[in-house]
């Protein structure tokens, strides 16, 4: 009797959680699906050149909302460990700016490193790539 007492309140608990998150991320999808944010970069790529071993380098990128809704930035997505980032805002109004700095680590790189940083966005492309290279020495 415990048993399915137990079983029926285990069904009963997953299917709320369930229904209840569901139209959570519905509502969510539809307004992205209807934003009309538009996204743009003073750059896409930095270049260090030439840089030593062992030492920090940070890339600083501008960008603005120039749609006519709210840009929102959901997630940053370094593809490496060495990558660490500040967003100065995170909701962009229309010809709003903010900026991205990617702070770059070359603790025991060496020789040509490509770094991507990935932008999550409410826009109608939805991912954006940042890239930075350099040769460490």
């Amino acid at each position: 009797m415990k048993f399915s007492v137990l079983v029926v309140a285990t069904f009963f608990l997953f299917s709320c959680v369930e229904n209840g998150q569901k139209p959570e991320t519905d509502a969510n999808q539809k307004i992205d699906r209807q934003s009309n944010a538009e996204i743009q970069f003073d750059k896409d790529k930095v270049d260090f050149g030439v840089i030593p071993q062992d030492t920090l380098v940070t890339a600083l990128y501008q960008i603005k909302n120039i749609g006519s809704d709210t840009l929102k930035i959901t997630d940053i997505q370094p593809d490496c460990s060495c990558t660490s980032f500040y967003v100065s805002k995170f909701k962009i109004a229309p010809n709003d700016t903010a900026s991205v700095k990617l702070n770059i680590n070359t603790f025991h790189k060496h020789g040509n490193i490509e770094q991507y940083t990935v932008l999550v966005t409410n826009t109608k492309k939805k991912f954006y790539s940042l890239k930075n290279t350099a040769v460490v020495n």
